[in-house]
């Protein structure tokens, strides 16, 4: 009963766990030796391949690893996320429900532009934002596979340098261009 609400509650990755390697994983937790962490991501961007995730807690930033997608989906962020588990002392400070920031470890740096907050229209589900094309024309862009950050969204593609991202009047735009 325990082994199958764990796969229901911790999904695919705590499913295919050894049952010693699952009963090491519970022994865990029950000591607050590990905990697991429901890492999310806008649009699950980053997680694809994701193996290690750090988690800011305190002074430190414990490395996890990720054990597989999580069951749950967040519905702010639209994300399924993933499951990391997190073990040292550390471990026992992330409490249930707790919100912390994490950093997925992704495997190089990439070019790109970060879209401003402000700029971006959530539309169908998917991001956009306007480029001016021109004097008094304006273009809504798709914004594939953001990346959240503080300031915005990281996109790699989709946009060039030099190009004016409107980051005052976005929703004007879209209600202007929604009712043509």
């Amino acid at each position: 009963m325990l082994r199958r609400r764990l796969d229901l509650e911790w999904g695919p990755g705590v499913a295919r766990m050894s049952d010693q390697a699952r009963s090491r994983l519970v022994r865990s937790l029950v000591a607050g030796a590990a905990a697991l962490v429901h890492v999310d991501t806008h649009n699950n961007d980053g997680q694809a391949g994701a193996r290690f995730v750090k988690v800011d807690v305190g002074d430190s930033s414990p490395r996890g690893v990720v054990l597989g997608p999580a069951r749950a989906a967040e519905p702010r962020l639209q994300s399924s996320g993933l499951i990391v588990e997190i073990t040292g002392a550390q471990a026992i400070l992330l409490s249930v429900g707790l919100t912390q920031s994490a950093h997925i470890e992704s495997k190089s740096p990439q070019q790109g532009f970060v879209i401003p907050r402000a700029a971006v229209i959530r539309f169908r589900g998917s991001d956009w934002a306007y480029v001016r094309a021109g004097p008094g024309v304006f273009e809504r862009r798709l914004l594939t596979n953001p990346v959240a950050e503080s300031e915005g969204f990281f996109v790699t593609t989709g946009f060039t340098s030099g190009e004016q991202v409107v980051t005052r009047g976005a929703a004007a735009l879209f209600t202007a261009e929604q009712s043509r």
